[in-house]
C-alpha cells in the first residue's frame, strides 16, 4: 500500500469528515476533497484523497458528503486496482440514487483529465463486473485514448450481455456529449445492432430495460442531425419497449426539436397503454403541457382520448388543460365538443367539469360571454353547466357571471349523469 494511504487509513475518520463539514456543492465544484484535506494539515496526494473517499463512502456518509466523494474519485484517479475497487464501492451505494449523478459527472471529468489513465481504471472495473460506471470513465477518456475506449465500447457491444451491451452505448453517447465522436453514424449502427441482437435473442422486457433506454437516449441525442433516418428508429423503439416512452416523453417536455406532427405522433404512442396510476402518466402530461401553445387542437384530442381512457386524472392533466386555456381555449373547446358529441362522448362526461374548469381558468374574454352556468347548486356541475361553457369557449367568449361562478360551479363535485366521481381527481371513484 503506499505510504500516503497508510498515513490516511491511520487517521481518526472523524477528522476526515470534519474537513469537508460545512462545505457544499459550490466548494467541491471548485476546489475539492484535497483542498480540504490540505487545509485541515493533512496529505494532499491522490493516495491520500482515495483513503479520504473511502472512510467517507459508508453507507451513513456517502450521501452526506457526495460531493467531496465524487470530487475525491475524480482527483484520486490511478492506474490500479485500489481505485478500481474504491469505485465498484461507491457505485455500490449510490447505483439507485440520484447520488449517481455527481459521481457519473465526476468520473466523466476524471476520464477528459487523464485519458489513459482513465481508461486502465475503465477496464479494471469491467473486470469487477461494473461496467455502467466504466463506461463514465470512457466516455470521458475517449478523446485523448480514442483506440483503447472505442476497443471497450466494441467488446461490450459485442458481449451478448444487455446489461454489458448497455454499457457500451453508454460509453459511445457520453463521448459524443463530451467531444462531438464517435460519429453519429457509427453511433446509430451500434445502436441499430444491438437491438437486432437483443430482438433476435427474443429478449424479455426486463433484462434488456437498461439496454432499450440507452438506445432511446443515444437515438434522441442523435435526432437533430438526421431526423429522417433517426426518426423511425424512435418510433420504432418506443412502439415496441413501453419502458423507453416516459424518455421520450421527458425530451419532448423539455422542447426537444421536433416538428409538431412527429412530437404529436410519438405522444400517441406515449400515451398507449398509460393507465390513471402508470408512472409514465406524469411524464405524457408534462410532454402535452409543452406542446399546448403551438398544437392546441391535437393536444386537445389527446387529452380527450386520455378521459375515454379512464385516465385522465386532474392532479397532471389539469396542468395541460390550463396551458391549453392560455393560448388555445378555442380550439380546444372545439376539440372536446367533437368528442363529447362522437361515439364515445360519453366516456368522457364524468372528467368534463375538471376539464372544462382548468380550461376556462386562464382563458381570456374574447368576444361575447355566455351566462353564467344556472340551476346548479354550489359546488356541482351539471353536463349542461359543462357544455354551454365549452360552447362559450369555442366562439371565443368566457362564461360570465361572478369572478369566482365558474369555479364554483364546475368544482369537481359529482353530476347526475356521473355518480361516484371523486371530488379531487375528476375520476370515477
Amino acid at each position: 500500500m503506499p505510504a500516503g494511504a497508510a498515513r490516511m487509513d491511520n487517521t481518526d475518520a472523524a477528522q476526515i469528515r470534519a474537513a469537508v463539514a460545512g462545505k457544499g456543492h459550490e466548494y467541491f465544484s471548485a476546489h475539492g476533497l484535497g483542498d480540504a484535506l490540505e487545509e485541515a494539515g493533512m496529505a494532499r496526494t491522490p493516495e491520500a484523497i482515495r483513503a479520504a473517499v473511502g472512510l467517507l463512502a459508508t453507507d451513513d456518509d456517502v450521501y452526506s458528503s457526495i460531493w467531496a466523494v465524487s470530487r475525491g474519485l475524480r482527483e484520486g484517479l490511478a492506474d490500479d486496482d485500489e481505485y478500481a475497487l474504491l469505485v465498484s464501492r461507491v457505485a455500490g451505494l449510490v447505483r439507485f440514487d440520484l447520488a449517481r449523478g455527481p459521481v457519473a459527472r465526476s468520473l466523466v471529468e476524471a476520464g477528459r483529465d487523464s485519458p489513459a489513465a482513465a481508461a486502465s481504471a475503465a477496464t479494471r472495473l469491467i473486470g469487477l463486473g461494473d461496467a455502467d460506471y466504466a463506461a463514465f470513465l470512457a466516455g470521458g477518456a475517449w478523446a485523448g485514448a480514442a483506440e483503447r475506449c472505442a476497443f471497450l465500447a466494441d467488446s461490450l457491444l459485442s458481449s451478448g450481455d444487455p446489461a454489458r451491451a448497455a454499457a457500451g452505448l453508454r460509453a459511445m453517447r457520453v463521448a459524443r456529449g463530451e467531444h462531438r465522436i464517435p460519429d453519429g453514424a457509427r453511433v446509430s449502427r451500434a445502436v441499430a445492432a444491438a437491438l437486432r441482437s437483443s430482438a433476435a435473442a427474443g429478449l424479455p422486457p426486463g433484462p434488456g430495460i437498461d439496454l432499450h433506454r440507452e438506445a432511446m437516449e443515444a437515438l434522441l441525442s442523435l435526432y437533430q442531425e438526421d431526423p429522417s433516418r433517426i426518426g423511425p428508429m424512435i418510433e420504432d423503439l418506443a412502439l415496441r419497449r413501453s419502458a423507453t416512452r416516459p424518455l421520450l416523453a421527458d425530451r419532448i417536455a423539455g422542447r426537444a426539436t421536433f416538428g409538431g406532427a412527429a412530437a404529436l405522433r410519438y405522444m400517441d404512442i406515449c400515451i398507449d397503454g398509460a393507465g390513471p396510476d402508470d408512472a409514465s402518466l406524469h411524464c405524457v402530461c408534462r410532454a402535452l403541457a409543452s406542446l399546448a401553445a403551438g398544437e392546441p387542437a391535437g393536444v386537445a384530442r389527446r387529452m380527450a382520448a386520455l378521459a375515454m381512457a379512464g385516465s385522465y386524472r386532474d392532479t397532471f392533466g389539469g396542468r395541460v388543460m390550463e396551458e391549453l386555456g392560455r393560448e388555445g381555449a378555442v380550439a380546444a373547446a372545439k376539440e372536446l365538443l367533437a368528442a363529447l358529441r362522437g361515439p364515445r362522448g360519453g366516456e368522457i362526461r364524468p372528467y368534463l367539469p375538471s376539464m372544462v374548469r382548468r380550461l376556462a381558468r386562464h382563458a381570456g374574454a374574447r368576444g361575447v360571454a355566455a351566462p353564467p352556468p344556472g340551476g346548479a347548486e354550489p359546488g356541482s356541475a351539471a353536463p349542461g353547466d359543462c357544455l354551454a361553457a365549452l360552447e362559450a369557449l369555442a366562439e371565443g367568449g368566457r362564461p360570465a357571471g361572478r369572478d369566482s361562478g365558474l369555479e364554483d360551479a364546475l368544482r369537481c363535485r359529482s353530476s347526475p349523469r356521473a355518480p361516484g366521481m371523486r371530488p379531487e381527481t375528476g375520476a370515477p371513484a
